[in-house]
């Protein structure tokens, strides 16, 4: 895992905890504010709605900034990704373009020098129709 990678991790880790800290302290105010006359429970409505505006607004700038900071370098790996999945893909085909055609290439060749499969087979390795063997008559 890159260096990038792990930081951007941290990062979320930080705004995942603070975010259930904020949770946790709301709910603490919450049962406060239940307990308040009317008046300052409007009053805490109010500042709890700008709190919770403000954290937001904090946690889109974290991520906002991180996107922003990684995502050239990581267009770059799926685009260097992409080119080597489409170069695989390719080549495949290429393979199975070749495995299709050797072998009716061996048997043009065979034809064309009269060379019965029955009594040659191709040599690959020297590049020659070789006669078979014949099997000795079991006696």
């Amino acid at each position: 895992m890159s260096e990038v990678e792990n930081v951007v991790k941290e990062l979320e880790a930080v705004v995942e905890a603070k975010k259930t800290e904020v949770v946790k302290e709301a709910g603490k105010i919450a049962g406060e504010v239940e307990a308040l006359p009317g008046e300052a429970l409007g009053e805490i409505k109010k500042v709890e709605g700008e709190v919770v505006a403000e954290v937001k607004k904090e946690e889109e700038k974290v991520r906002t900034e991180i996107t922003d900071a990684e995502k050239l370098m990581l267009t770059k790996m799926e685009n260097e990704f992409l080119k080597a999945q489409m170069e695989f893909n390719r080549l495949q085909s290429v393979l199975k373009n070749i495995q299709d055609t050797y072998p009716k290439k061996i048997e043009e060749l065979a034809v064309k020098y009269s060379a019965d499969v029955k009594d040659w087979f191709f040599d690959g390795v020297e590049l020659v129709f070789k006669k078979k063997p014949t099997q000795p008559a079991v006696k």
